[in-house]
């Protein structure tokens, strides 16, 4: 099938760039997350092998962070700025999928940012989540934008189909 040729819309390129940075933020946040687990594990190491006292280490050891947790994060960080980057790429080359991936992850955004809302006060940052994830379905929604993301066969039909009259009940 053959892509068509319109012009990406600009807020498509400005979700796209979007998508990447926050891909890569992501992977810069995970990436710091294993390098403090490898700083934890030589302390916690370095605390056994000085024989410190076992009650001393006990009473550390709920102050510290599960090295489970953080390594599950870090790899939760890793994974998710990967899938933005890869989207953000769709997005710019107009990739069907990357939308459906975008708009999967508003309404996540979004259903996330209402229960914020209901169990804690507003923060800006979460104002600013749910303004954007909205921002983003009503876009990425609309029939003139989605119409860019499809292959030129998929264009016409659709635009056929919108042309027809709807049958008249009797």
């Amino acid at each position: 099938m053959q892509r068509q040729t319109e012009p990406r819309p600009i807020g498509v390129s400005a979700l796209a760039i979007a998508s990447v940075i926050a891909g890569a933020l992501l992977i810069g946040l995970g990436v710091l997350g294993f390098q403090h687990v490898a700083d934890l594990t030589a302390q916690i190491s370095a605390a056994q092998s000085r024989d410190l006292d076992d009650a001393v280490l006990a009473l550390a050891q709920p102050q510290l962070p599960s090295v489970f947790a953080l390594k599950f994060w870090a790899l939760v960080a890793i994974s998710e700025g990967g899938i933005n980057i890869v989207t953000g790429i769709g997005l710019w080359m107009q990739r069907d999928w990357a939308r459906v991936i975008k708009l999967t992850y508003s309404w996540i955004a979004l259903a996330g940012g209402i229960i914020g809302l209901l169990t804690r006060n507003g923060s800006p940052a979460l104002a600013m989540s749910l303004s954007l994830a909205l921002w983003s379905i009503r876009y990425l929604l609309n029939p003139d934008v989605s119409d860019t993301f499809l292959t030129s066969y998929d264009l016409r039909m659709r635009r056929q189909l919108r042309q027809q009259k709807p049958p008249q009940r009797p």
